[in-house]
């Protein structure tokens, strides 16, 4: 089970991801973060988005957020591809509720 840390939750705080954000970035890396260090999350979720339609489904500017995702640090980075596996490793919870425990949303 991935552990997340105080200092991830810190990071995951200063990223400030919204509800929709944070749903699209779970749902495209569902499958998995091909790197624990997240160096490439932004593409990894620019393709899903393009794959998948994901930036439509939840009505969000999908350019703005690989923005923001390719702007952030190596450990920024590193906590939300922490985050977003815990996200799927926590069970019963309904989404709102998993996103909120694991620190990607307030």
């Amino acid at each position: 089970m991935t552990k997340l840390t105080p200092l991830d939750r810190m990071f995951l705080r200063s990223i400030g991801l919204d509800h929709a954000e944070a749903s699209l970035v779970c749902e495209a890396l569902q499958a998995g973060v091909t790197s624990p260090q997240g160096d490439f999350l932004w593409r990894e979720v620019e393709l899903a988005m393009r794959r998948d339609g994901l930036d439509a489904k939840y009505e969000i500017d999908g350019p703005g957020l690989v923005q923001k995702l390719r702007k952030l640090g190596r450990a920024d980075a590193a906590a939300l591809a922490r985050a977003v596996t815990r996200f799927w490793e926590v069970r019963g919870l309904p989404p709102l509720q998993r996103l909120r425990a694991v620190g990607l949303i307030r």
